[in-house]
């Protein structure tokens, strides 16, 4: 299979969760307006920040030392899921302890961090393990559950935010446990030869590396959903959730990119990796301008039709968070061929910088301009973050700065021909 049909069968998956992100968006916006939409955005957040805190970089790692050592492929595997729930339920019991000070939606939701940390390390093996065809699969029921069970949640009680959280719990549970049945079915005996431990340090140390960057690119993206709900109302973080979920759906083409990229730097066997970036990135620099201008000039009405009147204050936040996305997407694409290399350590660097940024920018902004400071604090700091990237990409890839932003005449063809085109 080529590299962009492999390309292509991923982002097939994210068409699926920009379809059915918008219609749960549209769902939630319709029936608990701007402040229960923030109270939602919120309660789901928890679990996420928390799976930041608890991944370490295994997703990335996982793929990587599958790629250069195949013939351990079942231990990493069955050791990483292992981990996913161990980690997951200690720190649902954590959870669970600070029930007393804590909102009980947020308490519910927590029950799901194992089963977000074996599905978002999960998928990721897959993509090592090249079985794309159960990726598809797993994102699938991942991304249409939740639409699913809160939609007949909101059927059966009405604008209750509990339920709608319960429902989304139900959704999260059954993915997590569908993805493990089948990770676990792509593996054989547990015994292994000697050398092993040494090997499942390596991957640890790897996906520490990464971590770092993870965990500081998630305060990026939220510290300012975060913020908004501490110093300002619920509704205003219904309005700037709206800005992000429809800004963000950018992002998806440059991951499923950054993910086939990865799989593809990674392996020993392929050579033209400097080409195959160059390419990548300049196309998708290219497709993230034409789909931002589209986003500024029919925003506005496209909020009105789908989210009504009430949800018009998100659409300056959108225009701002447009380029800052964009920044974002180019971000991944170098940090995937930088990971692929087995040079990940940059994000160490460049992510906890621009979350610092990030974070002291929200508060200023926040106070001073509202929901739009916080857009403006993601694009400036979103910004140096890729500054820093590129900076360090080009010197290690011994890359030229032209071969990443100056679009050539047969770029698409070329670009578009590697649906064929094995690597």
């Amino acid at each position: 299979m080529g590299y962009l049909a492999e390309v292509a069968r991923v982002y097939s998956v994210y068409l699926v969760s920009i379809l059915s992100s918008v219609l749960l968006n549209i769902l939630l916006a319709r029936v608990l307006g701007p402040a229960g939409k923030g109270v939602f955005t919120y309660t789901i957040l928890i679990p996420y920040l928390i799976f930041n805190f608890l991944h370490i970089g295994l997703g990335t790692s996982g793929i990587w030392f599958i790629k250069q050592h195949y013939e351990y492929k079942d231990r990493i595997v069955k050791s990483i899921v292992l981990y996913c729930y161990i980690a997951g339920f200690t720190a649902v019991c954590i959870m669970f302890g600070l029930i007393k000070i804590t909102r009980t939606e947020v308490i519910i939701a927590s029950i799901a961090i194992p089963f977000i940390l074996v599905y978002e390390i999960g998928k990721d093996l897959l993509v090592g393990l090249d079985k794309t065809p159960l990726y598809l699969r797993t994102g699938l029921l991942y991304r249409l559950l939740p639409l699913l069970f809160i939609g007949i949640s909101f059927l059966i009680m009405g604008d209750n935010i509990f339920s709608a959280v319960l429902a989304w719990l139900v959704a999260i549970i059954i993915s997590g446990a569908f993805i493990t049945v089948n990770l676990l079915s792509q593996t054989r005996g547990f015994d292994l030869p000697d050398g092993l431990k040494e090997l499942l340090k390596g991957i640890f140390k790897y996906g520490l590396k990464v971590w770092v960057g993870f965990l500081s690119n998630f305060i990026n993206l939220r510290a300012d959903m975060f913020i908004i709900y501490s110093l300002t109302q619920t509704a205003y973080l219904g309005y700037y959730s709206i800005s992000v979920s429809i800004a963000e759906m950018l992002l998806y083409l440059p991951q499923a990119v950054s993910q086939i990229l990865l799989q593809k730097t990674s392996d020993k066997r392929i050579t033209d990796k400097l080409w195959l970036t160059s390419i990548s990135f300049r196309v998708i620099l290219f497709i993230f301008i034409l789909l931002s201008l589209i986003l500024i000039i029919t925003g506005r009405p496209l909020i009105i039709l789908f989210f009504s009147n009430k949800f018009l204050s998100s659409f300056t936040p959108l225009i701002i968070l447009l380029p800052a996305v964009i920044f974002m997407g180019l971000s991944r694409i170098l940090y995937s061929d930088l990971c692929g290399r087995g040079r990940p350590e940059i994000i160490i660097f460049a992510s906890p910088i621009s979350a610092i940024i990030n974070v002291i920018l929200n508060f200023y902004f926040i106070k001073k301009f509202s929901i739009e400071g916080a857009a403006l604090a993601s694009l400036v700091s979103y910004f140096i973050e890729f500054l820093i990237i590129l900076k360090y990409y080009l010197k290690i890839s011994c890359n030229k700065f032209n071969n990443l932003f100056l679009l050539q005449a047969d770029d698409l063809a070329l670009f578009f021909s590697l649906f064929k085109k094995k690597i």
